[in-house]
């Protein structure tokens, strides 16, 4: 769980283990989340995809998971280290290679994105980092032509 992220619902861990275990072929396990600003007022809410195989059409575009509210397998797959930003979603996508993808269509979390936060700061970092993590999985993952616009739109537009 990130430090300023919540935990908006009290059945969250159950109700993910509950998925994993009905579920033997899906290695992680996502939630919806809701977007608040500096002063915790909700702004948003997220729309990523449910189920495995929409989720694998998006993943080298952008990151659909919000850290605060996957769950995953115990593995041996470990965060890279060596990398800056992005560790998460390297991490899904290693996992995405091993299981099936999932995200239960519940607000679970309350993801804190406000101004002066470090993922708003340092954009060229993270489209290096977002090049890498393409590169590293283009041929895993269906949709490289999107992602690659999509990551063209990041650069531009931000």
């Amino acid at each position: 769980l990130d430090d300023d992220d919540i935990w908006s619902d009290k059945e969250k861990l159950d109700k993910q283990i509950l998925y994993l275990d009905n579920n033997p072929d899906c290695i992680l396990i996502g939630t919806q989340y809701s977007i608040a600003n500096n002063n915790r007022v909700i702004k948003d809410k997220s729309e990523s995809p449910l189920n495995d195989k929409d989720l694998r059409r998006v993943m080298l575009a952008y990151n659909p998971f919000c850290h605060s509210s996957v769950v995953f397998r115990k593995n041996d797959n470990k965060y890279n280290e060596n990398l800056n930003y992005t560790e998460d979603w390297d991490l899904w996508l290693r996992l995405g290679r091993l299981g099936k993808l999932a995200v239960l269509d519940d607000v679970m979390v309350q993801y804190f994105y406000g101004e002066g936060m470090s993922s708003r700061n340092k954009k060229k970092d993270q489209i290096k980092f977002h090049f890498r993590i393409f590169r590293k999985y283009i041929m895993h993952y269906p949709n490289r032509l999107s992602a690659i616009i999509s990551l063209v739109k990041y650069i531009i537009l931000g």
